[in-house]
């Protein structure tokens, strides 16, 4: 999480819409990146480090290697089991995503203020209302950005929308 002159940012991997999994009703989930955990069983394993990363869908490489070639620092090569990500290498800039056409490598964190993740909840509120849902935020570990979320549940609950906090608990009193 960090401070700008836009207000609170916190790092998301994924913002989905129409979620039943994860609270009553339909849910617009928040997904944050970040977590002290490193659990065998995650479900989102994408989710545990904070940085900005990539994932590679290899099932959509068509092997152009336009990727490579845009990375300035090198953190991509193409093996046999198709392109390959250098974790320690990789800086989360995202040039490779710009360049690829066949849209096989996509963002895995992106900094959002709290305006901009509520505008985005508010383009989901007809079906939230209609299904006495609502918004969850989970990760990675929500907790780890306190300030954002607290933010985001108070523009939510002034909108009468439902808020949920997946967590796992390996947080702060202070954050709690």
């Amino acid at each position: 999480m960090q401070q700008t002159n836009e207000g609170v940012k916190g790092r998301i991997f994924k913002i989905e819409s129409l979620n039943t999994h994860n609270g009553p009703g339909y849910r617009t989930v928040i997904y944050l990146k970040g977590c002290p955990l490193n659990c065998l069983w995650c479900h989102n394993p994408e989710s545990i480090s904070p940085k900005k990363e990539i994932w590679v869908l290899h099932s959509k490489c068509i092997g152009c290697l336009s990727c490579v070639e845009a990375c300035p620092q090198s953190a991509l090569s193409m093996q046999e089991t198709g392109i390959e990500v250098d974790r320690n290498k990789c800086v989360g800039c995202y040039a490779c995503v710009d360049v690829c056409p066949s849209k096989a490598i996509e963002k895995l964190g992106e900094d959002y203020t709290v305006s901009e993740v509520f505008d985005r909840i508010l383009k989901d509120k007809l079906f939230l209302d209609a299904s006495d849902g609502g918004i969850t935020v989970t990760g990675g570990e929500p907790g780890i950005a306190p300030e954002f979320v607290s933010q985001l549940f108070q523009k939510c609950r002034k909108e009468g929308i439902h808020t949920a906090f997946d967590t796992s608990g390996f947080i702060s009193k202070e954050a709690l």
